[in-house]
């Protein structure tokens, strides 16, 4: 489709050449730079595909999402900012008390059980062949 329209092969290099040449300032910018990010947050690498070029990748994705982010604010506080607010519970209704598990006796206990019918089996096992042994002399 590039080479069709554009007639190019090197949107791999194009891409982060044009990034690179965005001006921090401008909120023209901002906005393409925030288009320039969802690329490289959905899987985009162009040029840096091989994985030894991974962290280079990943340093410019951060840097791009920290100039993004540059002077917002948190827009978890704004509801009208909130694609859907009902999904995120109040901070009065979080449940911050840690919850021990229904499943903590089973983890001690069953292990302790197992451990007690092996002995007795085996103690059992034992003496019958102790007596076993006693009444062939």
């Amino acid at each position: 489709m590039q080479r069709n329209y554009y007639r190019t092969a090197s949107a791999g290099i194009e891409f982060f050449d044009r990034l690179a040449d965005l001006n921090m300032i401008d909120p023209a910018h901002r906005d393409i730079r925030e288009v320039y990010y969802y690329c490289m947050a959905l899987g985009f690498s162009g040029r840096f595909f091989e994985r030894s070029e991974r962290s280079v990748l990943e340093r410019i994705r951060l840097d791009t999402y920290q100039l993004l982010m540059a002077g917002q604010t948190s827009r978890l506080n704004d509801d009208a900012e909130l694609l859907s607010p009902e999904a995120y519970p109040e901070i009065s209704q979080r449940n911050t008390e840690v919850k021990t598990g229904r499943w903590t006796p089973f983890i001690f206990g069953v292990p302790v059980l197992v451990l007690v019918i092996t002995y007795v089996a085996m103690k059992l096992d034992v003496v019958s062949m102790a007596n076993h042994l006693v009444s062939l002399i």
